[in-house]
């Protein structure tokens, strides 16, 4: 009884396997030639369904924060310094005023400061903006030697 048992489920593991190379490799080689929105009935027969699907675009943040650094403090010397740039990478203005940024060492936030700009209107299409602000070293306290990253909350 055992022995049939285990033929059956060989027989339909087998057969399962086949199907499925079969069935749906072969849809995955048709979807690759055939661009846009399809489906594909039981009978292999390709139905285009490029009217009834939307495709969504890609929500793409407008501003473009790039090259944060942080510089920190020599005590007695000189405090802690963020450097960074922006760029408006839509095609409209985005008003800008302040860049809210925290500094982060591991999973800690150890200081956060909001750096006004002077955008007028706002950052047209395609510019850029450098900034940079200074933090003081009692606002920071004890920084780590390194592994501090600058990341952008949110602006206004």
């Amino acid at each position: 009884m055992q022995k049939s048992t285990d033929l059956i489920i060989a027989i339909s593991i087998s057969l399962m396997s086949f199907l499925y190379e079969t069935a749906i490799f072969k849809n995955v080689a048709t979807a690759q030639e055939y661009p846009g929105c399809f489906l594909i009935n039981q009978s292999g027969r390709l139905i285009e369904l490029n009217n009834l699907c939307t495709l969504v675009q890609k929500q793409v943040e407008p501003l473009l924060f790039s090259s944060l650094e942080f510089q920190p403090p020599l005590i007695g010397l000189k405090p802690g310094e963020v450097r960074g740039s922006v760029t408006n990478h839509s095609n409209q203005v985005v008003p800008l005023k302040i860049i809210y940024i925290q500094l982060v060492a591991g999973n800690q936030i150890i200081a956060s400061n909001d750096i006004p700009v002077e955008t007028g209107s706002g950052l047209q299409p395609g510019e850029s903006l450098s900034f940079d602000t200074v933090i003081s070293s009692k606002k920071l306290g004890k920084v780590p030697e390194n592994g501090v990253k600058v990341q952008v909350n949110r602006y206004e």
